[in-house]
């Protein structure tokens, strides 16, 4: 019997614990789920993009900065609204006299600047500005939409499933996991800074991008979330 009352005593313990540590303000993690959507990268690898810009009409052949490199376009984007062929267009210069229009910019010795080649009615458009998205999609409908708009507009990465990674060093707690809320005005969406340079520790940086129906957008100040201890001795340039 008392074998018995010990096992049950301990079920309970062990049931409340776990129902305990859902609101545990210390956890490390808060944990939202991945998006679903995809993207489907068919019509520009149908035109062979993706092994070179020589698919590009004539007039975007033409333009001041013509295209260097086309990328497809990773699940992330699949929320946007019209589903449009979509794919990024790349250009990299080492000329700091030189500003190439461009949605965003990454780099460290060079600059990286995105557009976006879109295909409308047959027609192959090159948008070189957040402004030029923002016609695209504008307005923002659904959460969805927004978490893909918000990384369209500003290059951040969506991250999921950080508990997989309990050697990382954190800075924060919680890590928030990439998600997006509407509060009935405003779409509030978690975003992380992957894009590394110089020499390690490499840390990777949580922003909150607020974006309103009408397309335009704010990005909150950088909070260090965590860097990848196997990455300290590593000097990207």
């Amino acid at each position: 019997m008392r074998r018995l009352l010990v096992l049950v005593s301990f079920i309970v313990l062990l049931l409340a614990s776990c129902r305990l540590s859902q609101f545990n303000p210390f956890k490390s993690v808060e944990e939202y789920p991945a998006p679903e959507f995809t993207v489907d990268n068919t019509r520009f690898t149908e035109l062979g993009c993706f092994e070179s810009p020589d698919c590009l009409p004539s007039p975007l052949k033409a333009i001041e900065f013509p295209v260097n490199w086309i990328y497809p376009l990773d699940n992330t984007y699949g929320g946007l609204d019209p589903r449009l062929p979509m794919a990024q267009a790349g250009n990299m210069s080492f000329d700091y006299d030189t500003v190439i229009p461009a949605v965003y910019t990454e780099g460290c010795m060079g600059t990286y600047y995105v557009r976006y080649l879109v295909e409308m009615e047959g027609e192959m458009r090159l948008v070189d500005s957040a402004e030029g998205v923002q016609e695209l999609f504008a307005p923002i409908e659904s959460e969805d939409e927004a978490l893909s708009y918000a990384v369209a507009v500003t290059g951040l990465t969506a991250l999921n499933d950080l508990n997989m990674h309990p050697f990382y060093k954190r800075y924060t707690r919680p890590l928030v996991e990439s998600h997006s809320t509407f509060d009935g005005e405003q779409f509030t969406v978690n975003l992380y800074d992957t894009y590394l340079c110089g020499c390690g520790p490499h840390v990777v940086s949580m922003i909150t991008v607020t974006v309103q129906q009408d397309g335009t957008f704010t990005k909150s100040e950088p909070l260090s979330a965590f860097s990848d201890p196997k990455t300290n001795g590593m000097c990207i340039d």
